[in-house]
């Protein structure tokens, strides 16, 4: 199964994939039925100002370049799955007896 890359910058344009090209800004990462998905919002290529919600799987996509001048946040997305898992996880309580 594919990964995510490790990180990425909050925004900038996509690498690889059928949306290569586009303009994408990573709104948050979560996981659905225990799967990590990417929200985001993307434009094609000279359509500013509509901006189309995506939601991105592992291998959707290779990384994302960062635009000239623009010097977005960095998003390590591995962490934040696996921290989204940790909290998902059932919790084992000890129990005092």
């Amino acid at each position: 199964m594919a990964d995510f890359p490790a990180s990425v910058p909050q925004r900038g344009i996509l690498v690889g994939g059928l949306l290569a090209g586009w303009n994408c800004a990573i709104l948050a990462v979560v996981l659905v039925n225990g799967k990590p998905l990417l929200k985001t919002r993307c434009t094609p290529p000279g359509a500013w100002p509509f901006p189309q919600d995506v939601r991105f799987k592992p291998g959707d996509f290779d990384g994302i370049e960062v635009v000239a001048g623009d010097a977005p946040d960095r998003i390590w997305i591995n962490e934040r799955i696996k921290r989204l898992q940790e909290d998902q996880a059932p919790k084992n309580k000890a129990s005092a007896v």
